[in-house]
């Protein structure tokens, strides 16, 4: 795939905006270390062609004194939409005038990379201790014009904000919680045990009194009764007083791998094109994200590939919608066929994967048990005209007289570090794996129909409780989805899907 808008800013932010002042300027040394210097806590937007990219966030931008004239800005940590991370901006030698009691700073580049060629123009303001900050990326990408708004406002803070963003106590009083809770701060997770004899409604509305750092706040709040029925998770994010974030998720300890699918999460509330993933967020992996970026980059005008089926086999369902995303405008090529598929793991989408977007499914969970079946409910309905794709949009060949079929599997396989993962080169291909649960019969089924997979081992492999594990759990409306093969508007609803282990 071409080099994307997100690439283009990464570039830009890695090589600085900003040029340096002249000797002549004004002095204003003291006024920069009095009044400037030091960290701000806003909010910050980003915008394709006027559309906002999800909510806007938390962030903090330090500023620092690069002369007598200048200032430095430093954005850690920048992220959006899971799309992606940078470590850090740092926009280099902002040249200061002052107007009033108002400072302003601009800077202009112009780029040119082979195929690439783009203008910045960043304007900024600092008046009484409040930071605005525009930044207006134009570019030329294979002859496309294409637009990126990036604003940010805040609010310089004294320097005796606490940055600690933890929570210190999690207490269940619940007569079927046992001992107290774990917290593990590296990892951000909370556990604690339940007795054997409890039911899902018995965990359904538990009420955790929480307790964070000083001057903190926890979204869910202390007090609100929490599902953590079935395998679920909560995730909870911590704010420290300087902007500062944290997220911990809580769980009941133990591998209890269950997904009902009734819990979703509305993923950029305030952007043009809004969508709901399935939680917990940390577990469920889809394509949704990769598909919001292309409204913007390749004029795609269908829904998203996972969506809420409100009529499940027991509450709310996810159904998995094979789309049509051949470029159809913009600027950037893509997927002739998206699947609808969903499975544990991470969707990671970043500068690698936006060329290789098999590599962008982190395939596994930790998972430490021995899996004996894969169980659920599904319904599936192909769609009608089969079409062979490509992962640049530069095949799209009607198949005439096939079928398409769903795929339902689930991979038990080891690992020797926590960060390993299979991916859509080799979930199944590698010698990583141990075990194999996987649905044979993807025909169509009109109602919902149970599947009960026991997990066969691999030749020479077996279970090692003192080894680690992770298993992938993978569905797809398309079964040859991976190769950008498949028929638009096929469907795949699922629920209850669970793991039984020993």
């Amino acid at each position: 795939m071409k080099k994307s808008l997100f690439c283009l800013f990464m570039f830009i932010c890695s090589v600085g905006l900003f040029t340096s002042c002249s000797d002549d300027d004004p002095n204003y040394s003291a006024a920069i270390e009095g009044e400037i210097v030091g960290n701000y806590k806003g909010t910050l937007e980003v915008k394709l062609f006027g559309e906002s990219i999800g909510n806007p966030i938390i962030q903090k931008i330090t500023v620092s004194k690069a002369s007598n004239t200048s200032i430095d800005l430093s954005l850690k940590n920048f992220s959006f939409m899971g799309i992606i991370t940078i470590p850090e901006i740092k926009l280099s030698n902002c040249k200061l005038t002052k107007n009033g009691d108002t400072y302003s700073f601009v800077g202009t580049q112009e780029l040119e990379t082979g195929e690439l060629s783009c203008v910045i123009n960043a304007t900024g303001t600092i008046k009484n201790g409040n930071i605005d900050i525009d930044m207006d990326i134009k570019a030329v990408l294979d002859g496309q014009n294409q637009d990126v708004d990036v604003t940010y406002k805040g609010a310089r803070l004294s320097g005796t904000e606490s940055s600690e963003a933890k929570i210190t106590s999690f207490i269940i009083e619940n007569d079927f919680v046992i001992g107290s809770s774990v917290i593990d701060d590296a990892n951000g997770t909370i556990t604690f045990k339940v007795s054997t004899n409890a039911t899902d409604e018995d965990l359904s509305e538990l009420i955790p009194e929480i307790m964070v750092s000083n001057k903190a706040t926890v979204n869910p709040e202390s007090g609100v009764a929490q599902d953590f029925s079935a395998g679920k998770k909560v995730t909870y994010t911590v704010l420290a007083e300087d902007g500062t974030v944290k997220t911990y998720v809580a769980s009941v300890d133990g591998n209890i791998l269950k997904y009902s699918f009734d819990e979703w999460s509305d993923v950029a509330q305030g952007g043009t094109h809004p969508y709901y993933d399935p939680l917990p967020a940390n577990e469920l992996a889809n394509p949704n994200k990769g598909v919001a970026l292309l409204y913007s980059v390749s004029g795609y005008k269908g829904d998203y590939p996972v969506l809420q089926e409100e009529a499940g086999f027991a509450g709310k369902a996810v159904k998995l919608i094979t789309r049509y995303t051949k470029k159809q405008g913009g600027f950037i090529n893509s997927p002739t066929i998206t699947a609808g598929s969903l499975f544990t793991g991470e969707m990671v989408i970043s500068i690698s994967s936006m060329s290789k977007p098999l590599e962008a499914t982190h395939f596994g969970i930790p998972y430490n048990k021995k899996p004996l079946f894969f169980k659920g409910y599904y319904k599936y309905t192909p769609g009608e005209i089969f079409r062979e794709g490509a992962k640049d949009g530069s095949k799209d060949n009607i198949i005439e007289g096939q079928i398409d079929e769903c795929s339902i599997v689930a991979v038990l396989y080891q690992i020797e570090k926590d960060d390993e993962y299979l991916d859509g080169t080799n979930i199944n291909s590698s010698p990583k794996r141990v075990a194999v649960a996987y649905l044979e019969d993807g025909s169509a089924k009109s109602e919902f129909t149970p599947f009960n997979l026991k997990f066969n081992f691999l030749p020479d492999k077996s279970y090692d409780p003192n080894a680690k594990y992770k298993i992938a759990i993978v569905c797809s409306a398309s079964k040859e989805g991976d190769s950008f093969k498949g028929a638009p508007d096929s469907t795949l609803i699922l629920d209850e899907l669970e793991i039984i282990g020993e």
